[in-house]
């Protein structure tokens, strides 16, 4: 067996193994999907820009405002494209509504998004779900099972600002990149058993005199059923040595 091959095999059994920690307090649970269930949340969406910020006291994020005024894009987007918004740097918001099956209503249902620029505050039928704030590049996913409407249409509203901000780099308004506001990469929904591995974390040390690397791949399960020692994340590391050579 090759390294690569071997190395993938060992992640995988290592993330099983950290599922199985917390599975078996969700023994009892109803039926769940035994995999994750991706549904896109690409295509048409409504959007307008929000140079004011008026948009959270006037209720955008409210599951019945009303957004036939707002403007059709389709995501992945950014109003940067657009003549008219080319050079605005501020609030946007972006609305779309999907159907949830009475199906899942015993598994744990994430949004994902893979990348926002470059903060994102997300409602669900007007709750507040989560933020994710100055990473206009990086993937975040929230649980948003307790927002949801089984078998209805839901709503989700996403606040995106790209603002040029102290607080992150670069510093100031100089830059070597794009500052494009917008949900620029997919958007999904991923439907999962309440129990189910949440992320897998790769460590890499390379040693190149022998040719080898120290590998950590800590895997982080989480149990987001009702039973106990529900919403606890728990973590299992597996230490490994690659041979570069192969």
């Amino acid at each position: 067996m090759s390294s690569r091959r071997k190395f993938l095999t060992d992640a995988g059994t290592l993330a099983a193994g950290a599922l199985g920690a917390t599975a078996l307090s969700a023994a009892e649970e109803k039926p769940q999907l035994s995999s994750t269930k991706t549904v896109g949340l690409c295509g048409q969406w409504r959007f307008r820009t929000d140079p004011t910020a008026a948009g959270v006291e006037q209720h955008w994020h409210e599951a019945d405002y009303s957004v036939n005024h707002w403007q059709s894009v389709v995501v992945p987007h950014t109003w940067q494209v657009a003549l008219a918004s080319v050079d605005y740097r501020g609030i946007a918001w972006y609305r779309r509504t999907f159907d949830v099956r009475i199906a899942w209503q015993h598994s744990a249902v994430r949004i994902e998004f893979e990348a926002v620029f470059h903060t994102a505050m997300v409602w669900i039928n007007g709750r507040l779900a989560g933020e994710h704030t100055r990473k206009g590049y990086t993937a975040f996913t929230l649980d948003i099972t307790p927002f949801l409407r089984w078998g209805q249409s839901n709503t989700v509203a996403v606040r995106v600002d790209n603002a040029f901000n102290d607080h992150m780099l670069p510093r100031g308004r100089s830059s070597d990149w794009a500052h494009d506001g917008g949900i620029y990469r997919p958007v999904q929904l991923l439907v999962t058993p309440k129990t189910f591995v949440e992320r897998v974390e790769i460590e890499a040390i390379p040693d190149f005199t022998n040719h080898q690397a120290n590998l950590t791949i800590t895997a982080y399960a989480r149990n987001a059923s009702s039973n106990a020692g529900a919403d606890e994340l728990r973590s299992r590391s597996s230490m490994r040595r690659l041979d570069l050579r192969s």
